[in-house]
């Protein structure tokens, strides 16, 4: 797809791949000139890549039409009433702006003519486009766990989805030289087109999470969703972010060598290694994986199509290195929102799940943190639907729903639950509250009522969005554990108990929940973890059904 190559895009993707590759910088410039030559004395009037039949335009944003046409020559677009003309430049590219639409359902007809030549895309429809993108478990197609829902796959013609999908794909195995130029030449995605969801040619490929994320959309928001995929399996954090960006939050990733450097995953670069093993250039050779790469084939070219937000799974191939994805996650929510030119663009996020993984705990609460920080942002928890040995569990509806409820609440206004119990404090006994904290809380702290019908009482977590506080198994709350000043854990023991009226206050008297801690072993306890292992058992969850995320205070 060479005409996701703009040439308005020329300076930043020679400084991106100047990073990415500056071995063989000057064969690559040289590409960009053939390029640009053959866009030049191009004959055939077309369409940037993400136009096609049956796609969706994001409704109340002017919408960029481009393409390339004979250079200097006038271009007619058309659309539902609506005329635009511009001009092709001298590097034979266009670009028309249409005006901001309501939503339309019903589809219409988009033209583009430029003298003779017409080009018609027929089924064109006004609504919400979302972004889809991370790594594996975003990738992971309806195809593959249709069997876990054999009555819940359901067509609808109100949902369109564009699936990029790349042309080489990162298995273990070493790269041809055509792949190798391919990728080099950011060649990378197969030829796609948007289709519909009432067929399953177009269904089955498509990320499972994302189509039970709209087809939860379309139960609430009756206008068409439209889904853009662009995830890859095994990618890294820093494959999605620019380079400008890494070069002022972590320029280490920068090095020449990437695939020796040890804030790459190991897996990773081993990955990287295989398929370049044949490659002359080898430790600088441009691969899907290397940091900056998928920022520039898929998030450079599309940035010029208006979009409703962005839903991202990724982080089990970032999970080594903690302390450096608290640093470059917020870096990448804002520089894609850069990109966009949308400072508030919608940006939810699924937390890993559980599995046999060590650190899995500690990035698990670091993703937690980091959503309370990022405006315009939203964690989906999703460690109940793990896999104790499989990377990839197949539970993805409850996590496109999850998605969904937080699209509906946070972007779309309703009034709906969003998250599951969320850990507001921690209070223990009142010997270790200062006189300040007393003051904040009140003359009756939660504990102190507590303790009146509980005297062995340990310790309270009090909870938001908790409305209908309960466990998935109907059992008392599991995985709960207390520390001192030493720092040992100790299991506790966990009772669900209503906030008293007295101090109603504290959080909103609705969606309020405490939940009770006994712990003999742990006499003065300042700490507090849930579902603190790499599988998790924890069984918290609201009266929506919806988990408590892992978490450590």
């Amino acid at each position: 797809m060479l005409e996701m190559v703009s040439c308005a895009d020329l300076k930043t993707l020679i400084i991106t791949y100047h990073y990415i590759n500056p071995a063989i910088m000057k064969n690559f410039l040289s590409f960009l000139f053939l390029f640009l030559c053959v866009q030049m004395h191009a004959e055939d009037l077309h369409l940037n890549f993400y136009f096609s039949s049956d796609m969706v335009l994001q409704a109340g944003k002017p919408i960029p039409v481009k393409g390339y046409a004979k250079p200097g020559k006038t271009v007619t677009v058309r659309f539902r009433g609506t005329t635009v003309k511009t001009k092709a430049g001298t590097d034979g590219q266009f670009r028309a702006l249409l005006p901001a639409m309501d939503y339309q359902n019903e589809g219409a007809e988009l033209t583009v003519r430029q003298g003779n030549e017409l080009v018609t895309l027929s089924n064109v429809t006004v609504g919400d486009v979302w972004l889809c993108s991370g790594q594996s478990n975003m990738e992971m197609m309806v195809g593959e766990v249709r069997n876990n829902y054999p009555n819940e796959v359901k067509h609808d013609a109100g949902v369109r989805i564009l699936s990029l999908k790349p042309s080489r794909k990162v298995y273990h195995v070493p790269y041809s030289a055509g792949m190798r130029d391919s990728v080099a030449s950011f060649r990378y995605w197969a030829d796609t087109k948007w289709g519909g969801a009432t067929d399953d040619k177009v269904i089955n490929p498509s990320s499972a999470v994302a189509y039970f994320f709209a087809q939860r959309l379309r139960e609430d928001v009756h206008h068409n969703i439209g889904l853009v995929q662009t995830p890859v399996g095994g990618t890294p954090l820093e494959a999605f972010v620019d380079s400008a960006t890494l070069q002022r939050v972590v320029p280490e990733y920068l090095q020449n060598d990437y695939m020796h450097n040890d804030l790459v995953q190991d897996w990773v670069r081993h990955r990287a290694i295989k398929n370049c093993e044949s490659a002359s250039d080898k430790q600088s050779h441009p691969h899907p994986f290397k940091p900056g790469y998928q920022y520039c084939v898929g998030v450079r070219p599309l940035c010029d199509f208006p979009i409703k937000g962005i839903i991202w799974y990724q982080g089990e191939s970032n999970a080594n290195q903690i302390a450096v994805y608290e640093l470059l996650f917020p870096a990448l929510v804002d520089s894609w929102r850069k990109a966009w030119n949308d400072d508030t663009l919608p940006f939810y996020t699924v937390q890993i799940s559980s599995i046999e993984r060590e650190l899995w705990p500690d990035f698990r609460n670091t993703q937690r943190i980091l959503s309370y920080t990022i405006p315009h942002s939203g964690l989906a928890v999703s460690s109940d639907c793990g896999h104790r040995s499989d990377v990839h569990p197949k539970q993805k509806k409850p996590v496109g729903e999850r998605l969904a409820r937080l699209a509906l609440h946070r972007t779309y206004g309703f009034d709906i639950e969003d998250q599951g119990p969320t850990f507001v404090r921690f209070e223990p006994s009142s010997s270790l509250i200062n006189e300040q904290q007393r003051k904040a809380l009140g003359a009756n702290t939660i504990f102190e009522a507590q303790r009146a019908v509980h005297p062995d009482l340990t310790a309270v977590a009090i909870f938001s969005h908790a409305k209908g506080l309960t466990t998935s198994d109907g059992e008392a709350p599991s995985t709960f554990e207390v520390a001192g000043a030493d720092g040992i854990y100790h299991p506790a023991r966990a009772i669900i108990a209503s906030l008293p009226t007295a101090t109603a206050t504290y959080s909103s008297s609705v969606e309020a929940g405490v939940v009770l801690l006994f712990c003999p072993e742990v006499q003065h306890p300042l700490h507090v973890r849930y579902g603190w292992k790499s599988f998790s058992e924890g069984n918290l969850i609201n009266g929506e059904g919806l988990p408590c995320s892992t978490f450590q205070y």
